[in-house]
């Protein structure tokens, strides 16, 4: 699979980022649905001179469940290839709220026994390996600039599923939510693998990180769990445009954000 301008969509990505992440510490943005909205526009309109995109933002219904277990899908196509990232956004509030409760207790499913949302969150995330690269987006609140030795100092800071994956593995309470003294021991977990927004878009553009998939008949299919059970999620932005609010119903996603390239090279 070509490459696509991968400098270019990464910088585009990260400023957009630090756009938003002033936004949200001007107190502009109000939730995680919010941000990654901001985010995924701001990033389509800088994208559009370049290549043509496509967004789609939703208020989830609290009947519509997450089913892979993330709120926001990127994708990132030439006419032969696509790259697919799925995001879960967290906003813990470290900064301003050391204490706050950002993960919640719910049942798992099918029995009465309770577990903390995101390990369920990061197991259903399981589904779609290795087809999609999935991450773990923490917001910061405060301004862009800050300086900090564990997270990003002008965007969000991000962790890769297998990396939160095991770190949950060595949580011996999976009944109690996740606190901040969890999500620092992730960063800290992790710190060898944390990345911010320019990074993982570097990666899956210069094909770095994540698994390339064909475009068929202008549509990526998905395999979940590893079966049959295909995915397909169209390419062409005038049927993202008709389908765009049924494919984010389907799955569960808040945001979609499509970037298509009209000319390839690593600039």
């Amino acid at each position: 699979m070509p490459m696509y301008p991968a400098r270019i969509v990464a910088s585009i990505s990260y400023a957009a980022d630090r756009m938003t992440r002033h936004d949200l510490a001007a107190g502009h943005i109000v939730s995680e649905r919010d941000y990654m909205s901001a985010l995924s526009t701001r990033i389509r309109d800088a994208w559009l001179p370049v290549g043509s995109a496509y967004v789609y933002s939703k208020t989830l219904s609290g009947s519509v469940e997450q089913a892979l277990g993330c709120d926001t899908l990127i994708i990132i196509h030439d006419d032969d290839g696509a790259k697919l990232c799925l995001i879960e956004a967290k906003w813990p509030r470290v900064a301003t709220k050391p204490n706050y409760r950002w993960d919640k207790l719910q049942k798992l499913k099918g029995t009465s026994k309770p577990i903390s949302h995101f390990s369920d969150q990061l197991t259903r995330q399981r589904q779609v390996l290795p087809d999609v690269f999935v991450a773990e987006m923490f917001l910061l609140e405060s301004p862009p600039g800050t300086k900090s030795s564990l997270l990003d100092e002008y965007g969000a800071t991000l962790v890769p599923h297998k990396s939160a994956s095991n770190f949950d593995a060595t949580r011996r309470q999976k009944n109690v939510p996740w606190s901040n003294q969890d999500f620092w021991e992730l960063i800290c977990f992790s710190r060898k693998k944390t990345m911010n927004l320019h990074s993982l878009m570097y990666g899956l553009a210069s094909c770095s990180i994540g698994q390339p998939i064909p475009i068929l008949k202008n549509e990526v299919a998905i395999a979940v769990n590893d079966t049959e059970n295909l995915i397909s999620i169209p390419t062409s932005i005038d049927r993202l445009r008709q389908m765009g609010p049924e494919i984010c119903n389907r799955l569960g996603l808040s945001t979609l954000l499509v970037l298509q390239a009209r000319w390839l090279g690593n600039y």
